[in-house]
């Protein structure tokens, strides 16, 4: 009885124990969110702005060169028809064995750029509340906006920085202790 119960207890320790490789992966989420709006298109950014999607989400998927490889991945578009209309994400699953061709043409079909506006807030909002019900709270979170950066919200007739003011971020605010915003 004594040994059965020795083994059990044997047992249990090394089921677990941590792996002998040591190879935990740490969480972090990637969310890209690419400008769709008319005008980014009419700049002749569009194009170029997909290709280094499909090229970004490619390396960081595969961990070329060193990026780092996140464990969840989502990617949506800046903008819509109306003000504060919503747009869903596509997820990590839909690019991951695809070659940077395949993301680029799936990327142009699913965020045909057509919509009339850059609205950031329902972007940041769709982050926070994606990021809540994936209980993806407290992993790094890195945001990556393809855009030129300019919103389209009212503007004060003198304060060129008036489009800026509006921008809130509020609905990323203690989502994680690293929250990056980048916008390229």
């Amino acid at each position: 009885m004594r040994r059965a119960l020795g083994v059990a207890a044997l047992t249990l320790v090394a089921a677990c124990a941590p792996s002998a490789d040591g190879a935990r992966v740490a969480r972090s989420t990637l969310v890209v969110g690419i400008d769709v709006s008319g005008s980014f298109e009419g700049k002749g950014n569009y194009e170029s702005s997909v290709d280094f999607a499909a090229n970004y989400l490619y390396g960081h998927l595969h961990g070329l060169g060193g990026l780092n490889q996140p464990t969840a991945v989502f990617v949506g578009s800046l903008g819509g028809e109306k003000p504060g209309e919503a747009k869903s994400f596509q997820p990590i699953h839909t690019f991951q064995n695809m070659t940077v061709p395949q993301i680029a043409a799936y990327l142009r079909k699913e965020y045909p750029s057509r919509d009339a506006l850059t609205d950031f807030n329902p972007f940041f909002d769709r982050v926070g509340t994606l990021v809540k019900r994936q209980n993806l709270v407290l992993t790094p979170l890195n945001i990556v906006m393809l855009t030129d950066g300019i919103p389209d919200t009212k503007s004060a007739r003198n304060d060129s920085l008036s489009k800026y003011k509006h921008i809130n971020l509020s609905g990323l605010e203690y989502l994680s202790k690293n929250t990056t915003v980048r916008i390229l």
